[in-house]
């Protein structure tokens, strides 16, 4: 296995390079994730932020016929306050969108602090996975606020 990091300067930054994995026919599948409430790792931010969305882009080279996982932890992107919440729905009309995005149904521990392909192993084991869709997405939202989705601006 092979796995890279995506390291942001900003959730602005982070979503934009999400969203061109999706679009890009070499991504292959995209795993979404919820942190858990509390004690974040070093990486990860306060309290006052949490839960995060973690993200795994599986992304085929052409020519190497090797996948390459990309990891979106940490400090990634967060539903629990405005401005924020419309970040995680944006990312969210475009999983939904790609029909490549599955999400996990409970919460995953940090994975910041371990290697890329720790963190990648990690959230692939990390089960049970359904498909995003629009019956599906308040489910995986609910993960990460006590909002609904519908106060999103």
């Amino acid at each position: 296995m092979t796995a890279v990091r995506w390291i942001g300067e900003s959730t602005n930054a982070s979503l934009n390079a999400i969203l061109g994995l999706m679009s890009d026919p070499q991504c292959t599948r995209v795993l979404l994730f919820a942190s858990p409430r509390s004690n974040p790792g070093p990486n990860d931010g306060s309290d006052a932020n949490l839960p995060l969305v973690a993200a795994l882009a599986e992304f085929v080279l052409p020519g190497v016929k090797q996948t390459i996982d990309v990891v979106f932890d940490g400090l990634f992107l967060t539903a629990a306050r405005d401005p924020r919440r419309y970040e995680v729905k944006q990312l969210l009309d475009a999983a939904i969108a790609s029909n490549k995005a599955y999400y996990c149904t409970s919460t995953v521990p940090f994975t910041s602090s371990l290697s890329p392909d720790q963190a990648a192993g990690k959230l692939k084991t990390a089960q049970p996975l359904n498909q995003l869709d629009a019956a599906t997405r308040t489910r995986y939202f609910a993960l990460l606020s006590a909002a609904p989705e519908a106060m999103t601006a």
